[in-house]
């Protein structure tokens, strides 16, 4: 192997009785156009592109009636989704971040899958409209970060997915609510600096609790920083193939590519 793949000297793994590879530790900024040479005999024009992982898709049900009831699965952008009843789609789109799913009483007790792929993988959500279902509705729990700080006052946020309840308190005092926001603010003033307060996201199911202060000392539970994510899924294409001897073998083609 020459040229480019010289920098990937301890990320490709060769098989030579095979000629199958593997690249590790890919990040998205390596896709592009790689030449591959094995000896003098093959050479090979490789187009690799480097996909973020597919996110988990969130289901939840907004509503629900004796006869019909409303589910969503949500995403993150840029990612495919579908609902499937068995192996028949249902609907679909391409690029939103979320996809609503009309279900008919007789459905209720069927069961549904939201799928979200990308052209390395897919991620797949299976749920029901049961009654007994609505305990697979996670809530997830909040993210709480600090805005900005002064001498006088702070502004601290809670985050957390949609169709959620959110509460801001101090003690059991609510301060500030919201039934159905991603995410709430609170400001906080200079005398209540070293108080406590919670963030507490709700279903009918469960809820979930992050306490907080806006404490100088309490920096360390705000969300800053670099957040370090992996690109692990890689799509590889062969874009040409140029053999110059003969009675020779090789790789016999672009698709053999083991991605980890």
């Amino acid at each position: 192997m020459k040229g480019i793949f010289e920098s990937y000297v301890k990320n490709v793994h060769w098989k030579n009785e095979t000629g199958l590879f593997t690249i590790t530790d890919l990040q998205k900024n390596n896709s592009g156009d790689y030449k591959l040479e094995w000896g003098s005999i093959f050479k090979f024009l490789y187009w690799l592109r480097v996909f973020d992982p597919v996110p988990t898709p969130k289901v939840s049900r907004l509503n629900s009636s004796s006869d019909s009831c409303l589910l969503l699965c949500s995403v993150g952008e840029n990612i495919t989704l579908q609902w499937l009843k068995g192996q028949q789609i249902l609907n679909q789109s391409s690029s939103a971040s979320s996809l609503r799913l009309s279900v008919d009483k007789q459905d209720f007790n069927s069961s549904f899958s939201c799928v979200a792929s990308s052209p390395a993988e897919n991620k797949t959500v299976t749920t029901s409209c049961a009654l007994n279902q609505t305990k697979n509705d996670p809530v997830p729990t909040p993210e709480v970060s600090r805005l900005n700080s002064s001498s006088d006052s702070c502004l601290l946020l809670c985050s957390v997915g949609e169709n959620i309840t959110l509460q801001w308190l101090k003690g059991q005092q609510i301060l500030n609510q919201s039934s159905s926001a991603s995410s709430l603010l609170l400001s906080v003033d200079t005398q209540d600096f070293n108080s406590s307060f919670s963030c507490v996201a709700s279903s009918l199911a469960e809820n979930k609790t992050v306490n907080t202060s806006c404490a100088l000392n309490q920096t360390k539970n705000d969300s800053v920083g670099h957040k370090e994510v992996q690109y692990t899924q890689i799509q590889m294409s062969d874009m040409s193939k140029v053999g110059n001897g003969s009675g020779s073998s090789g790789p016999e083609d672009g698709s053999d590519v083991t991605t980890v």
